[in-house]
């Protein structure tokens, strides 16, 4: 087998080994913004722009990147969203962060889940970036990972190549690049702690609490101001439970925002009724069951398209041939949308 070959086929295990992994990676990193300047300068444009396109989806991008994550270990996911007044946090059950999943991180359009399967939600790695939009220091746990990002990281890297480039000096100053690339520069292992953001020690403590209570990954956001925090909260108010129809992957999702009820809704594949689905949604100590009928078939592309053909959701006893017809919802391979 090739050097390049063993490398591509090398996962790390150990926390020590993600370590000496990132560190490789971003040498190299660095070592191409001074061989091409202007990559450093591309890459900045670049992930400014692509997180302004995803401004809007910054709650359901990490939720989809958790549907494919349990996908990939055969369904029955889990999902918590969790909304504090200086943070949000995505926990989920899946497969956990592998090597292509932090390059795509470091790297725009480098993502791995096209070859792995070409039915994930998000195949370009890019939908990460939205989360750029409340936060300058997100976190992620996964597995035996561990990494970070700041924005006093990020621009303590870009000042290090400054002093050994003067020509990557002089294209930022001609630019006037008001900041650096965030993604691009992680921090893991010892490091990680060290370039943490004042006052995020107890959110990557909190971070840990979440992996001890059975979930493979956490991503932790901490607003950047008030603004964030109202954005999340709205997004997270926006969910419906009908989402779990068009991510068959995941079984539950929780919800969980400052003073107000947990909600909790699962979803079980009905034994009796070919089709039938069931949501069970628990709010505080109320629990009511809705029934949908599914239909499936092969889009264009050989995506897979739901119909839901009714609901049935206050009344489970009614018939399935009654006219009570609530509406319908479609997914395509571009992601989940409702007309």
């Amino acid at each position: 087998m090739k050097a390049d070959q063993r490398r591509e086929s090398f996962e790390p295990k150990t926390r020590e080994e993600w370590s000496s992994f990132i560190a490789r990676e971003l040498q190299a990193t660095r070592q191409a913004y001074l061989a091409k300047p202007a990559f450093l300068l591309g890459h900045s444009r670049s992930e400014q722009q692509t997180t302004a396109d995803y401004a809007g989806r910054e709650l359901l991008e990490l939720v989809q990147n958790a549907a494919d994550a349990a996908a990939e270990v055969g369904g029955l996911g889990r999902v918590l969203i969790q909304v504090t007044p200086g943070c949000l946090y995505v926990a989920n059950t899946g497969q956990p962060f592998r090597t292509g999943g932090v390059t795509s991180l470091m790297t725009a359009h480098t993502s791995d889940k096209p070859t792995r399967a070409a039915r994930m939600i998000g195949a370009k790695g890019l939908g990460f970036r939205a989360i750029l939009n409340w936060t300058e220091a997100p976190l992620i746990s996964s597995g035996p990972l561990e990494i970070g990002f700041s924005r006093d990281h990020a621009s303590a890297q870009v000042t290090d190549l400054e002093r050994q480039s003067p020509e990557i000096a002089k294209k930022l100053r001609s630019a006037k690049a008001d900041s650096a690339p965030l993604l691009v520069f992680p921090a893991a292992g010892d490091a990680l702690e060290e370039h943490l953001d004042i006052g995020t020690t107890g959110i990557l403590n909190h971070v840990r609490t979440l992996r001890i209570q059975g979930y493979d990954t956490v991503v932790a956001a901490p607003f950047r101001d008030q603004r964030a925090y109202e954005k999340a909260i709205e997004q997270a108010r926006e969910f419906e439970p009908s989402f779990l129809l068009f991510v068959s992957a995941l079984h539950e999702i929780r919800i969980q925002l400052p003073e107000e009820q947990e909600r909790d809704w699962s979803i079980e594949q009905d034994e009796e009724v070919d089709g039938d689905v069931k949501i069970r949604l628990t709010s505080g100590t109320d629990t009511e069951v809705q029934t949908w009928i599914l239909r499936q078939r092969q889009g264009i592309r050989e995506c897979p398209i739901f119909c839901v053909t009714g609901i049935w959701s206050m009344l489970p006893e009614r018939s399935k041939d009654d006219d009570d017809f609530q509406g319908t919802a479609g997914r395509t391979s571009e992601g989940l949308r409702a007309p």
